[in-house]
């Protein structure tokens, strides 16, 4: 795989340009490193330094005092282009594939193009199709102020939190103001990483942030439920007792998986050096384990919160608590058994597989 690439010429105000919250220079050179790149000649003249943000694993050499090596990328100072499609074109060497004309278009269409790239294949129908578009408006609107993706979490984590003890009081009107504020919670914590994605600022903190934050409101809302519904069901406890044990159970196994795993690809042989937090265990494509990782990933969805906002509007919270006591503990069991069988990665946040070169602004 080719190590090098060339990056175009391009104006030294051109590659100051912010756009989403990086600038032009700064968003070419992170994608030329998470691609797998090590070394970039740059033709034309650099920003002075200090004045951007360069990936630490990326040496940055001037064109005109060294020659490009013959096997390299060729990457346009003028244009986007997407990771994979960078990867792709290491394999071989030429110019990537597709991207985007940064001179042709205004900022909002270069916006546009950027923020199509967030979406994720595993992402609900109401994630999709709802959620997502919620999340990127916000995020879009963001990316250019001094919030940071941890500012974000923090905000979320506090909004779920608050709604999860709403539940303690039982009061109807409380009880639908709960229900929104985790359904607001989901929306907003596709934010964060939307945010991080697209100006860089990934690191290992911000995402045992986000995987603590998220498992904290869960067990707030089973833990609200199960006292808020004592009143009118004697099962409640028992319920909620099951559910905040399947939760965080899933939780800390998820974390001692990802930190496994984080070991076992530090031990061997990268396949893409450049690239970590690539999935190493083997697929079962065919047999019960892949049924299995299909049933862990539909529980993993968070279209469930979909069902929390209609028992809460319909006066029937102990359907979801029902719902979360046996859910919770099967997705348990499933995490537990792919462990041991492995088919895949599990469907959890991964707080541990991020790459160490992203460095994520502290809060």
């Amino acid at each position: 795989m080719i190590r090098d690439a060339l990056l175009g010429a391009n104006t030294v105000e051109q590659r100051q340009r912010r756009l989403a919250g990086v600038t032009v220079l700064e968003r070419q050179l992170f994608v030329l490193a998470r691609a797998g790149i090590r070394r970039v000649w740059v033709e034309g003249a650099l920003p002075a330094d200090g004045a951007f943000r360069k990936p630490p694993e990326l040496e940055i050499i001037p064109a005109d005092k060294q020659r490009a090596p013959e096997a390299r990328v060729d990457a346009s100072g003028r244009r986007f282009y997407r990771i994979d499609a960078v990867r792709a074109a290491a394999q071989s060497g030429g110019e990537p594939a597709g991207g985007i004309d940064l001179d042709s278009l205004t900022g909002p269409a270069v916006i546009d193009w950027l923020m199509d790239g967030l979406r994720k294949d595993t992402d609900g129908f109401m994630a999709k199709y709802f959620d997502r578009r919620i999340s990127m408006a916000v995020t879009r609107r963001l990316l250019d102020t001094p919030v940071r993706p941890n500012h974000l979490t923090i905000v979320s984590t506090l909004i779920g939190l608050t709604g999860g003890l709403l539940f303690f009081f039982a009061v109807r009107r409380l009880e639908l103001l709960g229900a929104f504020l985790i359904w607001l919670h989901t929306v907003l914590d596709g934010c964060d990483g939307e945010m991080a994605r697209l100006t860089f600022r990934e690191s290992s903190w911000g995402a045992w942030l986000d995987f603590w934050g998220d498992n904290v409101v869960h067990v707030a809302l089973f833990l609200g439920l199960a006292v808020g519904q004592l009143h009118r069901y004697r099962w409640a406890p028992v319920l909620g007792f099951l559910a905040c044990l399947g939760s965080l159970g899933s939780a800390i196994g998820s974390a001692w998986l990802s930190a496994k795993n984080r070991v076992r690809e530090d031990a061997a042989p990268a396949v893409n050096p450049g690239i970590r937090g690539m999935a190493t265990l083997p697929t079962d494509e065919h047999g019960f384990g892949a049924r299995l990782k299909n049933l862990e990933m539909y529980l993993a969805q968070r279209d469930f919160i979909y069902v929390l906002l209609l028992c809460a509007a319909i006066d029937r919270l102990e359907e979801f608590l029902w719902a979360a006591a046996f859910g919770a503990p099967l997705f348990l069991v499933i995490l537990i058994y792919l462990a041991r069988h492995p088919s895949g990665k599990v469907s959890q946040p991964r707080p541990c597989n991020q790459p160490a070169s992203m460095i994520k602004e502290p809060v």
